[in-house]
């Protein structure tokens, strides 16, 4: 498959510096007490789709997650309550 020009690619993450914060720490709303810490925006090479590099500030371990979809990092999720909200939180 080849590759959309580097400018659109750019303008995939560009669109997203709003919403997802590079430096930024948030929690995920099923464990509020670890704390994650976005690394970069980045594309997959499999598909171009932007994916959230995070670290696990406790354990040091680093994620990537899709952005959209199934589990995505903007994904909302149904919480035991019921209530529907964002699965991460932005703290600081």
């Amino acid at each position: 498959m080849g590759h959309i020009s580097n400018t659109e690619l750019q303008s995939k993450i560009d669109s997203l510096s709003s919403q997802i914060i590079v430096g930024g720490q948030y929690v995920n709303w099923r464990n509020l007490t670890s704390i994650y810490e976005i690394i970069s925006l980045a594309l997959s090479e499999w598909d171009e789709e932007v994916v959230v590099i995070y670290r696990n500030l406790d354990s040091g371990i680093t994620w990537a997650r899709k952005v959209y979809g199934e589990n995505g990092w903007l994904t909302e999720v149904t919480k035991g309550d019921g209530s529907i909200g964002p699965r991460f939180i932005l703290l600081k």
